[in-house]
Order: C-alpha cells, then structure tokens, then sequence
C-alpha cells in the first residue's frame, strides 16, 4: 500500500521521470479499455489513382519515372525507396504499382491511412508505402507494402494492423489483399527478382535494426 499522504512519497512524485512513466501507464491501459473495434466503412470506396489532383514533391530528386504507375513520377523519400519503385517497375509478376506515400500531401487529396495503437496507448495513423497488384495462377493479388530501412519499436505494432485490415477488406470485397514488409537489408543482401520473392522473403526477414546508409548491394539505377 501506498500513503499518498506521505511527504516522502510526494516528494518521489515530483520527479519528472516518475511522472512520465505514470503518465504512460495510465495512457496505455486507458486506451486498452476504450478502444473500439468497428467494421470498416468504405470512405471513398469508388476512388481511382487516377483522379490525385497534383502535387509538388521535394523529397529525393529528380524524381523516377516508371511504366507501370499511373503518375507521370514515382514521388520516393529515399534511395532505398527509389530502388524498391525500380524493382517493382521491372519485377515480371508486377502489373501495376503506386506510390502511397504521396497521399499524405494535403493537396494530392488522396488521403490513405490506418488508426493502430501505439505502444505508450495513443492512436496512431500508419500511412503505408506502396500498392502493387500480383499477376498469379489465381488471378491478381492486392498487395499493400512497407519498406523499411530501420525497424522502430512500433513497427510490428503497425504490420499487425495492416494485416488485419487486409483480412478484413478482402472478406468484406471478395478481393485479395495481402501485406508484406520489405526489410532494406534483406532485401539488397537477396535480391529478388519477383514480386513473390520478395513477399516470400519478407515473411522470414529479420526483424533487427538495419543500418540506413546501407543502400550499395541492390542493382539500382541512381
């Protein structure tokens, strides 16, 4: 027991570390008891890439250009990036693809995320890289894709939800969707040719911390 009446327990609580792990702990459990699971609702559901108005980019120039997207540029935030939009343009099982990291500008209007829980209790909006679509012996395969150049401590947090949404929105549309992370240091040291393998490689990466200036192993165009 605890006599919060104590002058020497009021003084332990002045301590700001102290304050801010109680402050967490509070926020986590909070948030375990409030949070709300829903259906999806389709919020825009007859949206086509197509119709992004344009949008300025400054990041990682000049910019890609690349046949299978339906911009006129692949806006990328890095080299890694730029060789991952490289692979997905020449990958023989590859029949479209685009950038999601553009709908998080404002002005593209094309706003794509997922709500997830964050390990201190808050909600957190995970905007995820890429959409291709697999050509298979099933038919086409939805893909939505995460590259990673370092692995944070929310990371498996948000695969988690993006896999669930997955599941979700291909039970509720009848349409495949699937998920994969694709590892920066996995992904140079294999280097696959395929969508698949990729995918397949992504499944049994490693989850440890890579380093980002790594980026000299993937035949890239730079």
């Amino acid at each position: 027991m605890v006599d919060v009446d104590s002058e020497a327990v009021r003084i332990h609580l002045r301590r700001l570390e102290l304050q801010e792990g109680i402050a967490t702990y509070l926020a986590r459990k909070i948030a375990v008891l409030t949070v709300e699971k829903r259906t999806i609702e389709f919020d825009k559901a007859d949206f086509q890439f197509s119709s992004t108005r344009p949008f300025s980019w400054r990041r990682n120039l000049p910019p890609l250009v690349a046949d299978r997207t339906v911009f006129n540029y692949v806006a990328t935030y890095n080299d890694f990036e730029r060789c991952f939009a490289q692979f997905l343009d020449a990958a023989p099982d590859v029949l479209r693809f685009a950038s999601l990291g553009t709908t998080e500008q404002g002005e593209s209007g094309t706003l794509f995320r997922i709500d997830y829980l964050k390990p201190s209790g808050a909600i957190g909006f995970y905007y995820p890289d890429w959409v291709a679509v697999q050509r298979t012996g099933q038919g086409e395969v939805n893909w939505i894709i995460e590259t990673k150049g370092r692995v944070w401590e929310d990371t498996v947090i948000k695969d988690t939800a993006m896999r669930d949404w997955c599941a979700r929105i291909s039970q509720q549309t009848g349409q495949r969707w699937e998920y994969a992370r694709v590892n920066q240091s996995t992904f140079e040291a294999q280097k696959p040719h395929t969508l698949v393998e990729a995918t397949q490689m992504s499944s049994q990466g490693s989850d440890n911390m890579t380093r980002p200036e790594a980026r000299d192993h993937w035949p890239c165009r730079l």
